[in-house]
């Protein structure tokens, strides 16, 4: 990359930019003049909100003790301090009322509980209130004493003034019992401070400048995030999509300098944008409802409280240094997916897709059990947002513990995206995309009418999305049986459904050749045995991996019932061989025929060998649906695709992946008394609960001769051409 060819390009999109009235009102104008408008309009809107007062109907309150008195002549007592009573209107009824007693008493079941809640709640439209509460009279005991008063408040939660109501009428019923049991201590000479010898007494040791930072770190990042991601988006569309409407595009592409500085130029220009965006309207929002809130405190007659201060410099200064990378990241899928868009109107579709596949890394640390560890530290956008938490409160040994895999991903994931970018721009393909309108009969025909040997880029992807969604709701909808036969019955049908089955179909309709779609040719004789003991020499190295993985992101309590109940239902198995035909078999076939069979054979269409493997194990990782099975299968998902891509065929994958998945059930079936005195003993050793493990011998040596044999694989070559090139269709990569 020439940095001058990449400086004057940015140079030039800039001054473009800043050209265009549209990008200076959306980057510049709209967070100066939106926020205090928004704040104007507030603070006129305020002026006219009123808390109406709500009714309160109190039936019986002469079942009441009438000392300390809580309703007197119809009215909250005086000699109590009832701040929560403002903006209550009390009205009583005695309980011996026809109207209101006698009918309450009715719809009254045993208990508390409300017998017709319908007939209550009309009741309580009638006598125009809020919240009713009972007190019901009580039979006198045998000693001739009346038992304690059942008080009971009927609320309607679907109404926010009946909640509210019934909240300030249970605070004042719970002090007026305070009130009670104080002034029967006193009658029976006991002494009340001896009475509540404990105290609870909770000091905060939060240093104002850190609770300022911990009140704003919930707020701030998120907001900041979003709006970097907006103020990025809209210049990438402008800037790729918007050149391709002008015909301006072509001219760029066609001067001497790489694609790879034209890519560069453009993201320095989205980045820039998208910090200026995400600080001035980070600014703007500060400031104005900091005097927004303030003015609608004085305005009530409280004080705003010192929490709501202006943010310490100190966490906006992490927050300004957190943000750098994070628009780098959202510049880049940006700039790729404005490049990958027709117009600016499709590009403008692109924006909800990627909004909602980083909002839930946003979330995510928003959750209070979030914190920064090494699990979520390699979590894109998540490890981020922790970070800037820890940074911000203060604490800086946790922050710097994590900083190198946060900004380590960070930067990986950047390359990645601009590494995308810089594909689509080097695709003529894609950057010269036509721009016809999209008729779903004219699409079926096309699919139908020209139909290649093999499935198109469009067509794999189509096949995952379908695959993922279909399991997503089976997953929702299926219990776990708790018999062996049920539990095989479920698999079975499960894989032959969800996975199977769309790619058999599609292969079938929408392919010329459903044999070479899915992959089932014949390989050389050697692959197949070749990949069983590829499996066996890999398997103690997945097996460490797996051990990393569990201790990174240690499964939930839910999880592990999960599998202790898997375990105890594959106990009940009649045999090994049953649990390795559910478990190992089909799986291995079902899932190959998808996602090395039909997937991959589509994915292959773009440049790269690794790109289609990368993309068909990630498919292949989702699929698991738990993410530490996710983590692990998009590793075996790697390997898989490149025997698959070597091989040309799935029967080599699927020995590899039926092997891969009997293993830990042989191993763990293997008698232990066979192993102690024998060869095993080297590779198998039987733990502290009596099972069998891989030794840590044979996970450090094991995969060695194993990641040899798979370079073995990679290099060969075979003297027939792909399948693709028969067909007359080009392969590239």
């Amino acid at each position: 990359m020439n940095w001058r060819n990449t400086n004057l390009i940015f140079r030039r999109e800039l001054c473009d930019q800043w050209r265009d009235r549209r990008t200076l009102f959306t980057i510049v104008v709209m967070p100066l003049v939106l926020y205090p408008l928004l704040g104007m309009a507030l603070l006129q809107t305020a002026q006219f909100m009123r808390q109406d007062a709500a009714r309160v109907l109190w039936v019986g309150p002469e079942n009441l003790p009438g000392d300390p008195p809580l309703v007197a002549g119809g009215r909250w007592a005086s000699g109590l301090k009832m701040e929560d009573a403002e903006n209550i209107v009390l009205a009583t009824a005695s309980w011996a009322d026809s109207d209101a007693g006698q009918r309450i008493q009715s719809l009254l079941a045993a208990g508390d509980d409300v017998s017709d809640r319908q007939a209550m709640q009309r009741f309580m439209l009638r006598q125009a209130c809020d919240v009713i509460v009972l007190t019901a009279p009580r039979d006198e005991s045998g000693e001739g004493t009346l038992r304690a008063p059942r008080i009971v408040v009927l609320a309607n939660s679907a109404s926010d003034q009946s909640a509210l109501a019934a909240a300030r009428v249970v605070q004042i019923v719970d002090r007026w019992k305070t009130l009670a049991m104080r002034k029967t201590l006193r009658d029976l000479a006991v002494n009340e401070q001896e009475f509540q010898e404990i105290s609870l007494v909770t000091t905060d040791v939060a240093p104002s400048g850190t609770k300022k930072a911990a009140i704003w770190v919930k707020l701030l990042p998120f907001i900041m995030l979003m709006w970097a991601l907006t103020g990025a988006f809209y210049p990438a569309i402008d800037l790729c999509a918007g050149e391709k409407e002008r015909g301006t595009l072509e001219t760029l592409l066609s001067s001497p300098v790489s694609r790879s500085d034209v890519v560069a130029g453009k993201l320095l220009t989205v980045t820039t944008f998208s910090i200026t965006t995400a600080l001035l309207n980070l600014l703007s929002m500060t400031i104005t409802g900091l005097l927004v809130l303030g003015q609608l405190s004085r305005s009530g007659g409280g004080a705003l409280p010192a929490e709501f201060g202006f943010p310490p410099l100190g966490s906006l200064a992490w927050l300004v240094a957190g943000l750098i990378p994070i628009a780098a990241l959202f510049s880049s899928l940006a700039l790729a997916l404005a490049s990958f868009a027709r117009s600016s109107r499709e590009g403008q579709y692109y924006l909800v897709p990627l909004l909602m596949s980083l909002l839930p890394l946003m979330m995510l640390s928003m959750f209070p059990s979030a914190r920064l560890d090494l699990g979520t530290s390699l979590i894109p956008v998540t490890g981020m947002l922790l970070l800037l938490k820890n940074l911000v409160t203060g604490q800086y040994a946790i922050a710097l513990q994590f900083a190198g895999p946060v900004l380590a991903m960070t930067l990986v994931c950047c390359w990645l995206a601009a590494r995308w970018a810089v594909w689509q721009f080097n695709n003529e393909s894609v950057l010269f995309r036509s721009g016809d309108q999209f008729g779903l009969g004219v699409w079926l025909r096309h699919l139908i009418r020209d139909r290649g040997m093999l499935p198109t880029l469009g067509e794999a992807v189509l096949c995952g999305v379908i695959i993922l969604v279909i399991k997503f709701f089976v997953g929702l909808s299926a219990e776990l049986s708790l018999t062996f036969a049920g539990f095989a019955r479920q698999v079975v049908i499960s894989q032959v459904a969800t996975i199977a089955l769309p790619a058999v179909l599609m292969a079938l309709f929408l392919t010329r050749g459903p044999l070479e779609s899915l992959k089932l040719g014949w390989p050389r004789w050697s692959f197949v045995p070749a990949a069983i003991l590829l499996a066996i020499l890999l398997h103690p190295g997945f097996t460490a991996i797996s051990q990393c993985v569990l201790y990174l992101y240690p499964p939930t309590p839910g999880l592990e019932n999960l599998n202790v109940a898997v375990k105890s239902i594959l106990d009940d198995a009649p045999g090994t061989l049953a649990i390795i035909a559910v478990i190992a078999i089909a799986p291995a076939f079902c899932e190959e025929l998808a996602f090395r069979g039909f997937i991959l054979s589509g994915l292959q269409s773009i440049r790269g060998r690794w790109t289609a493997i990368l993309a068909s194990a990630m498919l292949f990782g989702i699929a698991h649906g738990i993410l530490q099975q996710s983590i692990m299968a998009t590793l075996v998902g790697v390997v898989l695709g490149i025997i698959a891509v070597q091989t040309r065929s799935i029967l080599p994958c699927i020995a590899f992946h039926a092997t891969h998945n009997a293993l830990p059930v042989l191993i763990a079936a293997f008698p232990a008394h066979r192993i102690g005195g024998s060869w095993l003993a080297a590779f198998i050793e039987v733990n502290e609960a009596g099972g069998t493990a891989w030794t840590p011998a044979a996970m450090c040596v094991l995969p060695g001769f194993g990641v040899a044999l798979l370079a073995w694989l990679w290099r060969y070559r075979h003297e027939q051409p792909e399948p693709r090139l028969a067909a007359g269709q080009p392969v590239t990569g």
